[in-house]
């Protein structure tokens, strides 16, 4: 599903700084920043190791010609 141009709710996401999880909300992680947000259905698996991180990273390079400032991977399992 698209939301381009749509204003996402600030949920507050586990957040990795270091070694550490600590809980942030959205807008602080994302701010103002044009961002694609990737979301994957489980972090480290096989089939995101595999298939959807080297898609990401593959294309990096052209989010940021499209002027994107970031580019931001959430999973459901892992902070």
């Amino acid at each position: 599903m698209s939301l381009v141009g749509k204003r996402l709710p600030d949920v507050e996401l586990g957040f990795m700084q270091g070694d550490t999880c600590v809980n942030k909300k959205l807008s602080e992680i994302i701010g103002m920043d044009r961002t694609f947000l990737f979301g994957v259905p489980q972090a480290f698996s096989p089939i995101c190791s595999n298939n959807h991180l080297p898609v990401i990273i593959q294309n990096f390079d052209g989010f940021i010609k499209a002027n994107f400032e970031q580019v931001c991977i959430i999973a459901p399992d892992n902070p």
